[in-house]
């Protein structure tokens, strides 16, 4: 039995109904309809979104007052300095504000701290530093909500900073000259989830409306589209905007470094332009250099007119990877070595971790796929010279600036958002740190949220999965935090099944539906080979792809979650022993009803009960049994559901010991006993039959 790893939600469209006014099929409609876009006006801003979409930047505060100051700057060839980030996001918003910036004749240079040395954000070595060079105006960008510090210091030094931010606030903004961050307290900004390139955008358009060259900045959408992606944030409202026309703007880019970063990674002219290809290919090499080497080379790329040094650089970034991927590989199976052989990790709702000889640079990407393995906040440091420094990840629904924040009386420094932070602190102060942390982890966490959620948006049926309904759905691209490709479910019968790659890590299925056959790939799921076989029935969850193949075109599955048919009553099982009492709430109903036809599939008769206990009474005499769930249900010819509550009833009632293992493994052992007992007294089988009264199926 293959269980899965995700819960599947399936999207309630019960009140969608079909808009004739609205030129679009019924599945575009219902999509659009799942993520709240409904109304002609509003399918059509989605679908074909405009420039004219674009906020007026002056609604941000503090920017009237920001782009006098700095065009100020600029007529009196005041030396300007951009202090930017390390990463994706601080190098794109840096690039595009120097470009712009000397476009308008502006006597500007630019700062990146190195990750190593410096860390996150503004410090005052590097003010000193760019005091001497000459600068008296600091734009910030992708940086500086939390520099309350750093801004007195700059002050007192002779210089003047314009933050532009898009972290979250803490209680206290800096006090500079301006600061411009959508998710100030008092910010009525109309949209609050722009990266901290289009907060920098925003700065170069509103600029550009004063001086009248508006025309020009839309070049920059390219690179304004890359730091987007790569730093996760919706692409819904001005995002959503940014990636259709950046994406675009990309494919035809006359930016010298984006041309021979495409040409190294071996993008053609045919290449579409998506999230993935951004997220998985482009950023990763471009954060690459901020982690293991110095990031400022990459902002060198994206400004130069020399081709050759461009291609010196993007061939650089390539080899940066390389070494990257070796480092993050290390230091992930020493992390998963810790958590799997410390019983601290398998009790605790958040993974704290420090260890000498991590590299910092790294460590946040390592959060990440502990995240994914475990399911589970994470916050992973370097300790160097009795000083703590590192990154932490979240799970959907928790908020890790919050939890970080929850110990900050720790910590000398943090920042971050929901997502996603960085943090310092003295190791004397570690283990209260973590302390703090798994307290908040333990009181905010239930247990329903450390299981990873897949929404599913309908279940397909073999005659649904063509060529020109993948082609429809395409409409909802760009996809992105807050637009997700559409998943759906889909069940069938395994024709055959093999894996493929390099190291044999991806597994190729063929399914079939009523005599026609599906193709359907998993990626990195060589775990799943051992148990499968051929005519087994399975259902997947997953996206749709057209797969072009030797001039073949035929649709394919994308495979994110496969479980044994048998599974839908395992998850109802796992609903079953979730609910504390036997009134159902709405949403636990609908979840139900789309796993399980009819109530006979739940209901347990006392008949049903004997059976199983008669089973493994004629096994007493072997003591403990451990027996495989899959042969129980061939053998009683009865289903998953069932059993399990049966034998949590013979658990209740003293008639057993029962423990479930790993590998849809039971070990059972039944007790003696000289009493009849009443079944009918079963706390478990009374909230049941509540249970199945609230379920009422039509």
């Amino acid at each position: 039995m293959i269980k899965g790893k995700y819960d599947w939600n399936y999207v309630d469209s019960i009140e969608f109904v079909c808009d004739r006014d609205i030129n679009q099929t019924e599945i575009i409609q219902r999509l659009l309809y799942n993520r709240g876009i409904k109304g002609k006006e509003n399918v059509e801003k989605f679908l074909n979104p405009t420039i004219a979409q674009f906020y007026d930047p002056y609604l941000l505060n503090d920017m009237d007052s920001a782009v006098t100051r700095i065009i100020e700057a600029v007529n009196i060839n005041e030396r300007v300095a951009i202090y930017g980030d390390y990463d994706v996001d601080g190098i794109t918003s840096t690039s595009i504000l120097y470009l712009y910036l000397k476009k308008l004749g502006a006597s500007v240079d630019y700062y990146i701290p190195n990750r190593l040395e410096e860390g996150y954000g503004i410090n005052k070595n590097a003010l000193d530093i760019l005091k001497d060079s000459g600068a008296s105006l600091i734009i910030t960008v992708d940086t500086g909500i939390s520099a309350l510090e750093q801004v007195e210091y700059a002050k007192m030094i002779g210089i003047e900073i314009i933050i532009t931010d898009h972290h979250e606030c803490q209680e206290i903004i800096p006090n500079a000259f301006a600061v411009i961050n959508p998710k100030r307290p008092d910010s009525t900004y109309p949209f609050s989830d722009l990266a901290g390139v289009g907060v920098a955008f925003k700065l170069i358009h509103a600029l550009a409306i004063k001086v009248g060259n508006v025309d020009d900045i839309w070049e920059y959408l390219g690179i304004v589209a890359i730091g987007t992606v790569a730093d996760i944030v919706p692409l819904t409202s001005e995002n959503r905007v940014i990636a259709k026309f950046g994406f675009e703007k990309i494919k035809v880019t006359t930016n010298v470094g984006l041309r021979a970063l495409l040409k190294e990674v071996g993008y053609k002219d045919t290449t579409n332009i998506t999230s993935g290809f951004i997220g998985f290919i482009l950023a990763p090499r471009l954060n690459a250099a901020g982690r293991i080497d110095d990031a400022k080379k990459c902002v060198t790329l994206f400004v130069t007119d020399d081709e050759e040094e461009a291609s010196s650089i993007a061939k650089g970034l390539e080899k940066n990877n390389q070494d990257r991927q070796k480092l993050e590989q290390r230091i992930l199976n020493e992390v998963i070595e810790c958590v799997q052989n410390d019983e601290r990790y398998s009790k605790s709702k958040a993974i704290v971790i420090a260890k000498e000889g991590w590299h910092h640079g790294v460590i946040g990407i390592v959060a990440s796929k502990i995240v994914d393995k475990f399911y589970k906040p994470t916050i992973l440091l370097n300790i160097e010279d009795g000083k703590a420094t590192g990154s932490a990840r979240s799970i959907a629904g928790f908020s890790i600036f919050e939890c970080v924040g929850s110990g900050k009386e720790f910590l000398t420094k943090y920042g971050g958002h929901q997502m996603a932070a960085g943090l310092s602190l003295d190791m004397n102060n570690f283990e209260n740190f973590r302390k703090e942390v798994e307290c908040y982890a333990e009181e905010t966490i239930s247990t329903e949220m450390l299981v990873p959620k897949i929404k599913i948006e309908g279940e397909l049926k073999d005659k649904d999965i063509t060529i020109n309904f993948i082609k429809n759905i395409e409409k909802l691209e760009p996809y992105g935090m807050g637009n997700s490709q559409p998943n759906f479910s889909f069940c069938g019968e395994i024709e055959n099944f093999r894996l493929l790659g390099k190291e044999s890590s991806h597994l190729k299925l063929k399914i079939r539906q009523n005599n026609v056959i599906i193709d359907a790939i998993m990626f990195n799921s060589s775990e799943h080979f051992k148990k499968l076989d051929n005519e087994m029935d399975i259902m997947v969850a997953g996206n749709l792809q057209i797969n072009e193949w030797n001039e073949n075109i035929i649709p394919q599955i994308i495979i994110k979650d496969i479980k044994s048919e048998i599974c839908k009553l395992y998850d109802v099982y796992n609903i079953f022993k979730s609910i504390e009492h036997g009134k159902l709430d709405e949403i636990s109903c609908k979840k139900i009803k789309n796993l399980v036809c009819n109530v006979e599939e739940l209901n347990i008769s006392r008949t049903d009960c004997a059976q199983v206990y008669k089973y493994f009474h004629n096994k007493k005499k072997e003591g403990k049994v451990t027996e495989n769930i899959d042969n129980i249900i061939g053998i009683l010819n009865m289903n998953i559901f069932k059993i399990l509550v049966i034998m949590d009833v013979f658990k209740e009632m003293k008639l057993a010991r029962v423990n479930i293992l790993g590998d849809n493994l039971v070990e059972f052992e039944v007790l003696n006993s000289s009493e009849k007992t009443d079944l009918t007294k079963s706390e478990l089988l009374i909230k049941l039959n509540e249970w199945l009264a609230n379920l009422k199926f039509s």
